[in-house]
């Protein structure tokens, strides 16, 4: 049984690893948070990633064979005007735990983004594609991954995208999105951002799975298509029995957003399917894994 570290425990992944970790009988599972109560069975681990020597105390007691880091500032806009915020927890704080796990020889796995890339590739991007970050946000992962792949060689770099599921407290875009429409309110998403939105317990199946095979290096970790957030919208909406005519198109520069978004998010992930074994899913059908667990009551 291999030990496991999941820091940022009660987000939407984080809260997925630890319950897929615990229930897969192969790993032993310690995980941290930031603020709220945990309702997770047996006590997490206040921290916040941001006090490095608090971060790296824990990795030294704990002594986990690996860590996988979601934390992370991941407010888009916000980054913008607090930029020096976004490269403490998303680069300093990163390579803090890194730099603590290669003291140890535990793994390292770091979660990064579709938006590394600028949006200009026509066709999905490879993992080989070097990145071009248009935002704070988008850079100081960047930055975050070039250091961590260049400093030990036991570290992994899993991008994501449009991360969704079900979630005790914290919404998310489909959450969000069905709230809206069985409230009947009408909305508005956008329909030239194209990414593969990817199911949370998908994620978490994957990445588990590159822990227990020990992989390192750069993977995409999201779902096998690419749309647009627009069809995305109407997709849940049709898979969850809702009024898609509710839902309108709208144009991302309409929003007048602080920080750029790439129209073309979409990622390449047959080597990972390839590799680990794991179906990652089209939007369809991880909605109608959201759909059962709901019919089911197993939304947490």
């Amino acid at each position: 049984m291999k030990s496991l570290l999941v820091i940022g425990g009660l987000g939407l992944l984080g809260n997925r690893l630890v319950q897929k970790a615990r229930a897969s009988g192969k790993f032993s599972v310690d995980y941290t948070y930031h603020t709220g109560a945990s309702w997770h069975p047996g006590p997490g681990h206040l921290l916040d990633v941001a006090d490095l020597e608090s971060a790296s105390r824990l990795v030294r007691e704990l002594k986990p064979e690996a860590v996988i880091n979601t934390a992370a500032f991941h407010v888009v806009d916000a980054c913008e005007t607090d930029p020096a915020k976004a490269r403490l927890i998303n680069v300093d704080a990163s390579l803090n735990l890194a730099t603590s796990c290669e003291k140890i020889g535990a793994q390292y796995l770091f979660m990064s983004t579709d938006y590394v890339f600028d949006g200009k590739k026509r066709g999905k991007y490879k993992p080989e594609d070097e990145p071009n970050p248009e935002s704070v946000y988008a850079e100081s992962k960047s930055t975050a991954e070039g250091e961590l792949l260049g400093m030990d060689a036991d570290n992994l770099v899993a991008r994501t995208s449009v991360i969704y599921g079900w979630h005790p407290v914290k919404k998310n875009f489909v959450t969000w999105l069905l709230g809206e429409l069985r409230a009947r309110k009408p909305v508005k998403i956008v329909d030239d951002q194209y990414n593969g939105p990817t199911l949370a317990d998908n994620a978490a199946e994957v990445l588990l799975r590159l822990v227990e095979l020990e992989k390192t290096g750069l993977w995409h970790v999201t779902g096998n298509d690419c749309l647009s957030r627009f069809e995305f919208a109407l997709k849940a909406a049709q898979v969850f029995g809702l009024d898609d005519t509710l839902i309108s198109p709208v144009k991302t520069a309409d929003l007048r957003q602080a920080a750029a978004r790439p129209m073309n998010g979409c990622l390449d992930v047959s080597r990972t399917e390839h590799e680990t074994g794991v179906k990652l899913l089209n939007s369809e059908h991880g909605l109608m894994v959201m759909k059962k667990q709901e019919e089911e009551g197993k939304t947490n």
